[in-house]
């Protein structure tokens, strides 16, 4: 029961991130004179730095397989956070860009476990 309430905090942490620092690069992007086609990658940058996180905390409450464990808290995350974003918007899968993109935050997310193992002992 209480690797599950860390898992839950962990998620919930990462997603409140993302959305704070998304918020901020909107901002960013909105009243600078960026262009907007910066907001993808930014995005995407978003994305992969609380994957990281997320995949960073897994591993530290499994203490074993860090790279796999932190990809798939990662991935799960991920997709945690497009169906929200397509409930949210009304979308169809379909009208998603499920591209190369999504595969730098689940490699970051492995990143995060192997630092979270390596950081709990």
């Amino acid at each position: 029961m209480y690797m599950i309430v860390k898992l839950l905090k962990g998620c919930a942490l990462s997603c409140i991130l993302f959305l704070i620092l998304l918020l901020a690069a909107s901002l960013a992007l909105s009243f600078t004179s960026l262009p907007a086609s910066f907001s993808s990658p930014i995005a995407t940058a978003i994305l992969a730095l609380c994957c990281g996180l997320m995949g960073y905390f897994t591993a530290g409450i499994f203490g074993k397989r860090g790279l796999l464990i932190g990809m798939t808290a990662a991935f799960l995350l991920e997709i945690l956070l497009i169906t929200a974003i397509m409930m949210f918007f009304s979308m169809k899968i379909s009208d998603y860009d499920l591209g190369l993109r999504h595969v730098l935050p689940v490699l970051l997310g492995g990143i995060g476990g192997v630092l979270g193992i390596s950081c709990e002992k």
